[in-house]
């Protein structure tokens, strides 16, 4: 269950703009607006650009998270 939200919410971050569809923009909005989560919201600039100027650690844990769940999920099924 944390594969899809990983690959809608969390590393959204790091797709490239052009390439994200209309509903998962609309997923991260919505996300942000009823949890008010202060990391992914200061990722998106919603906090202001001086939250996402702090959030280097974060940035950093985003695309740790881009490689090793969805190496792992890949290898699930078979001896990697």
């Amino acid at each position: 269950m944390h594969l899809p939200a990983t690959l809608i919410i969390d590393l959204q971050y790091i797709y490239p703009q052009n390439l994200v569809p209309n509903i998962m923009r609309k997923a991260i909005i919505g996300y942000i607006s009823m949890s008010n989560d202060p990391l992914i919201g200061g990722l998106f600039g919603t906090f202001g650009e001086e939250a996402s100027y702090h959030l280097g650690w974060f940035k950093t844990f985003i695309w740790l998270e881009a490689y090793v769940p969805l190496h792992s999920s890949a290898c699930l099924p078979r001896p990697c």
